[in-house]
């Protein structure tokens, strides 16, 4: 990984504090590192906002259910599990608003 690659590359530099292809190995380790870590945060915010528009949609659903207008009740819970489509418990609901 990246990580044990540049602590193999500053203790590199330490012995060699000239070696301009070790310095040009750590610049690219760098970077790489900074995307890895970006595409993470990238992927965690995208998680976390699905995760959000799956709690508004079932809530949304529930309030839909809890009005008695069951056919907009699983359509807002059908798009709920197009996000998180193994929710055992939001399948039993759309079999009780059957």
């Amino acid at each position: 990984d990246y990580e044990k690659a540049l602590e193999c590359f500053e203790t590199i530099l330490l012995l060699d504090r000239s070696n301009h292809e070790v310095r040009a190995e750590i610049r690219y380790a760098e970077q790489k590192l900074k995307e890895i870590k970006a595409e993470f945060i990238r992927k965690e915010n995208e998680r976390q906002m699905m995760m959000k528009k799956f709690s508004t949609l079932v809530h949304q659903g529930n309030k839909y259910f809890y009005n008695e207008d069951y056919n907009k009740a699983i359509e807002v819970w059908e798009e709920a599990l197009s996000i998180e489509p193994d929710n055992r418990n939001l399948r039993e609901a759309i079999i009780r608003a059957e």
